[in-house]
């Protein structure tokens, strides 16, 4: 009778291995590990852990971190620790909750990479701006512009005499646009309206003149005028 019973526990071992693969996609550990790209090479029964390959690295997992069932399947179907080892890919499982009956862990089967040269992957595109943030960092572009052209035009702006001073100031600033080739770089269109006094004349005057202005950042750095340009 004993040998009939040890002979069905070894007869359904053999069965539990040939189910389980030995190859994983991802493979979720009891103490929140996620591991990618799984291979199973070996369990010591001594030390009760798994010899595993995850993302090309080795190392050894105790088979207890595993979730259930699977790691008392493992302990069938892996080589045993000294043996020679070879990987089989197993045909895709329906999901993970369905083989194994755990929500907690994800244990999907993968094919064995193509052999031959790998294509060069196309480089990721830069993530679109939230909309919502747009108008707010025109705002700020636009603001260090006018601050710009505000302190030009009343403490450096020259017109005529030397002799004038600046008593009163409109700007009429555009919607900063972006500069074509330059990530985070935005261009405002502006137009000064100024009064000034020409002391040496005695005389108030009116003039106007318009500009251009590129503002910018870099990083680690603020937001900043990059260049001022007087068109007229």
């Amino acid at each position: 009778m004993l040998r009939g019973l040890l002979l069905t526990l070894l007869t359904a071992a053999a069965v539990l291995a040939a189910d389980v693969p030995l190859q994983f996609s991802r493979l979720d550990l009891r103490d929140g590990r996620k591991l990618k790209d799984v291979v199973v090479k070996s369990y010591d029964a001594k030390s009760e852990k798994l010899l595993l390959v995850a993302s090309g690295k080795a190392m050894t997992v105790p088979i207890a971190l595993l979730p259930a069932p699977l790691n008392e399947q493992l302990k069938a179907a892996a080589p045993r620790s000294g043996e020679s080892v070879s990987t089989t890919t197993r045909p895709p499982m329906a999901t993970a909750a369905d083989q194994y009956g755990s929500s907690n862990a994800i244990v999907i089967p993968t094919p064995a990479p193509p052999v031959g040269p790998r294509a060069p992957s196309a480089p990721s595109p830069a993530p679109a701006p939230d909309p919502a943030l747009v108008p707010a960092r025109l705002a700020q572009h636009q603001a260090v512009a006018r601050a710009h052209a505000q302190r030009y035009f009343r403490y450096e702006y020259q017109i005529g005499s030397n002799s004038i001073s600046v008593t009163a100031l409109d700007l009429d600033l555009s919607t900063p646009k972006p500069v074509p080739g330059w990530d985070g770089r935005y261009e405002t269109q502006g137009k000064a309206f100024l009064e000034f006094y020409d002391s040496k004349g005695g005389s108030f005057q009116r003039a106007t003149s318009t500009f251009e202005i590129t503002t910018g950042e870099r990083p680690g750095e603020d937001l900043k005028v990059i260049e001022f340009r007087r068109k007229s």
